[in-house]
């Protein structure tokens, strides 16, 4: 089984974690519970394949003692995030079901498309770039040009359906996988998440902390990109915009949308439900006045959104859980895949399409990091080695090696490396406390100006 053999690859961070949590070294958190298990949020970065890794992040921060009540991401990250949260309640060792389930997705077979369409995939993703390289020969130019016709095979594809892959594969799966946990509606994986009464305890110091612990409710969000209204959707949260029963959906739609690479899958499409609360929900959208002219020309709501990727707006949504002007009684901790160089040099066409669109997706995330340098403390980066994120036929040993650099990952940020030391809990509480103080004063002088 994979379970064991990823733990295996990554068995010394995982005795140096347990040897820190049994010397008490560990301390994350001030909401715990009665076997000593700590509680955070967790934000996941996208990044295809590079998911794998997630889930080893995952299985270390369980193994530290840790449990998770929020938790949210985007595409890859969403994918880890949703089947995190359907696979037991906050309590439970939830990423040791998750090993399995992962190693083995057919990730081959989520790449659905027809016959010309992953002929022209595999021509994409492996010499589509070669054109641009110093010193191509010219056979070498005459197999780029055939292998770039291609793109006259799949143009119904583009043309019709606006992608290469349906996409129906991976829904099913999830659906299925989601199934076999017990989970079939959204209501059912919003319960299944909560904390029972009284499972919750506060060992902090704050006033007001303990209320705050004791009405705790874990959220869930899925980042998908709305390109239709040019919005960020947050789901479940924004289910009532696009569901007459938001309750009653599939959660593997909402991921379905998430991880919709553009023009590698179809987009999600979700016709506009035409009910008195879908409505006052989309109004709600528009706070300037527009919403109402439009509504007199029949032009709002929309009658269909079609969803890509939420990478496309925002592939780390650090922000999900954040809240201002007082010191949290847990953290927000965020997990980004592979190590992104401080700038990128463009000196090809196919390096500038690249970096449109990385630009693009990073900026809303980085702008908010920037803004909030608290949040430096909080993420982690996983190295994946140059693995590549579109890697559908990725190796068993590649995804063992992925596996494990999450739990390192997650070892260095608890526990230090090289010198560095690891998430200072108390230090953290400091900062945001001497920030609330700050956001007070200026919003005490701006109500006597």
């Amino acid at each position: 089984m994979a379970h064991t053999e990823f733990i295996a690859a990554a068995r010394e961070s995982l005795e140096a974690i347990e040897r820190a949590r049994a010397a008490g070294r560990i301390l994350v958190s001030d909401v715990t519970d009665a076997d000593g298990h700590q509680y955070i949020d967790l934000v996941l970065e996208g990044g295809g394949v590079l998911g794998i890794a997630l889930v080893g992040y995952l299985f270390a921060l369980e193994r530290a003692g840790l449990r998770f009540l929020s938790i949210g991401g985007t595409s890859a990250g969403s994918i880890v995030a949703l089947l995190a949260a359907a696979a037991g309640g906050p309590a439970s060792e939830r990423a040791t079901r998750l090993i399995d389930i992962v190693a083995d997705m057919p990730i081959a077979r989520f790449q659905d498309g027809d016959g010309d369409a992953q002929a022209f995939i595999d021509w994409l993703l492996k010499d589509s770039g070669k054109l641009f390289q110093p010193g191509i020969s010219f056979s070498e130019i005459g197999a780029w040009v055939s292998g770039a016709s291609k793109v006259v095979q799949v143009r119904d594809n583009f043309v019709d359906d606006l992608g290469l892959c349906p996409g129906s594969v991976f829904e099913s799966w999830v659906t299925d996988r989601l199934h076999d946990f017990g989970v079939d509606d959204t209501a059912g994986l919003i319960a299944r998440m909560q904390p029972g009464a009284g499972q919750l305890g506060y060992a902090g110091g704050e006033e007001g902390g303990a209320q705050r612990v004791s009405e705790a409710r874990a959220r869930l969000c899925l980042v998908a990109a709305d390109l239709t209204t040019e919005r960020k959707v947050s789901f479940p949260e924004d289910a009532p915009l696009y569901y007459a029963e938001p309750d009653g959906v599939a959660p593997a739609e909402f991921v379905r949308a998430s991880m919709s690479v553009p023009f590698f899958f179809h987009p999600k499409r979700c016709r506009v439900p035409r009910t008195p609360q879908a409505e006052a929900a989309w109004d709600a959208r528009i706070r300037d006045g527009r919403a109402r002219a439009l509504r007199y020309h029949n032009a709002w709501p929309p009658t269909e959104c079609l969803m890509v990727d939420g990478g496309v707006m925002s592939n780390f949504p650090i922000d999900a859980f954040h809240a201002v002007g007082r010191v949290p009684t847990r953290p927000t901790l965020g997990v980004k895949l592979a190590v992104s160089p401080p700038y990128t040099a463009i000196g090809t066409p196919l390096a500038l399409l690249s970096q449109l669109f990385n630009g693009a997706r990073h900026c809303r995330d980085n702008d908010f990091i920037a803004g909030n340098p608290d949040f430096d403390q909080l993420v982690q980066t996983i190295d994946t080695g140059g693995q590549g994120w579109l890697d559908f036929k990725i190796a068993r040993q590649a995804q063992a090696d992925l596996f494990a650099r999450g739990v390192r990952a997650a070892h260095d940020f608890l526990c230090g490396h090289e010198g560095t030391a690891g998430f200072d809990w108390p230090n953290y509480k400091e900062i945001r406390r001497a920030l609330a103080q700050a956001s007070q004063a200026v919003a005490s002088r701006s109500a006597r100006a």
